[in-house]
């Protein structure tokens, strides 16, 4: 949709996406954050606070390495 070239932060940076394909990107990006909030909700039990402060704190890049250790220790990924 955007010929392979989009960044880690894409829904963060809507701005930056080409403008042909912008609305559609947001929709994608809208349509994940819905259903991310859902998982949350039923199936983990957090509420919209917890998940926000979650996602917050995901954002931090020392957060992001221990994240991603993790799963990488339950070969997750």
């Amino acid at each position: 949709m955007t010929g392979g070239n989009v960044p880690n932060n894409v829904c963060s940076s809507i701005s930056q996406v080409p403008s042909n394909v912008r609305d559609q990107v947001k929709g994608i990006c809208d349509n994940f954050a819905s259903q991310s909030m859902s998982i949350a909700r039923d199936k983990y039990k957090l509420s919209r606070d917890e998940f926000n402060n979650f996602q917050r704190q995901s954002q931090n890049p020392e957060m992001r390495s221990r994240i991603e250790a993790e799963i990488r220790n339950l070969n997750l990924r």
